[in-house]
């Protein structure tokens, strides 16, 4: 092979591979939830029990200790109490969800950056947050979509490789059930989720369904005058005590073993 071929092949990996990577981070799809509890301790056996692997978080300045459930394709669980009372916006938030009780408080969005993603739904209130770490994207309190957010890390954190490992054999959360209605469906739309049409729980709830490129997300009517929620995941869990387990006994979100498949025409 002559150096000049070898020179232009090289050239166009290092293209495809550029492509690849802005491809990737122009994506939004689902990365988590975040799950508001009233006591990290207690909900972290619950978890653990239904046979989560539980990574132990930190106790922030502003009084917010976490919890993490790590899943095999980087999708998680987070929990998160209060310790005390609130000392900034962020804590505040939390006090006031949890005096509403234990729910599901934030449906993580990933994959994208904040810039990209800003720019997607430019003419929808938002505000970009930028830390050393990571950045964020965030929408009003008020607004219908304040329990959603963009989580973008500059950098790939991996957690050591046994926090991935669960007993009930969980791989992944392959779908995400929100309350918001048309304020969120506007704003999937927007996004480019795939519209899937009506889907229905086993419980009897039913949504309009979304799908991106990791994940599927149903959006309820909201009927109350409260935040809007997350109201439960399926989390792909192969071998789990049992197939569904209750908002009281997951902690404000019911999960189920999310075998049931995603199809949209």
């Amino acid at each position: 092979m002559s150096k000049y071929l070898f020179s232009l092949i090289l050239l166009v990996m290092i293209i495809s591979s550029s492509f690849l990577k802005v491809v990737q981070a122009s994506e939004t799809y689902v990365g988590g939830v975040i799950v508001a509890v009233s006591d990290i301790k207690i909900a972290s056996m619950a978890y653990e029990k239904m046979g989560f692997t539980i990574k132990p978080g930190k106790l922030h300045d502003n009084g917010l200790l976490n919890a993490h459930i790590k899943l095999p394709n980087k999708t998680n669980i987070e929990l998160m109490s209060l310790v005390g009372a609130p000392s900034d916006d962020i804590s505040e938030k939390y006090s006031k969800i949890l005096e509403q009780g234990e729910s599901g408080a934030y449906l993580e969005l990933t994959g994208s950056d904040a810039d990209a993603f800003s720019k997607k739904i430019d003419g929808i209130d938002h505000e970009v947050i930028r830390g050393k770490y990571w950045e964020y994207v965030i929408f009003p309190e008020g607004s219908g979509l304040e329990h959603i957010f963009l989580f973008h890390p500059y950098k790939d954190y991996k957690s050591k490789s046994h926090f991935y490992i669960h007993k009930n054999n969980a791989k992944m959360i392959n779908r995400v059930w929100i309350e918001g209605g048309k304020k969120v469906e506007e704003l999937f739309q927007t996004l480019g989720f795939q519209h899937c049409g009506e889907r229905k729980h086993a419980s009897g709830l039913s949504g309009m369904s979304y799908k991106t490129s990791l994940g599927e997300i149903i959006v309820t009517k909201d009927e109350t005058a409260d935040r809007p929620k997350v109201l439960g995941v399926s989390a792909k869990m192969d071998a789990a005590p049992k197939d569904f387990f209750s908002r009281s006994e997951a902690n404000g979100i019911w999960i189920d073993d999310g075998t049931q498949s995603v199809n949209c025409g």
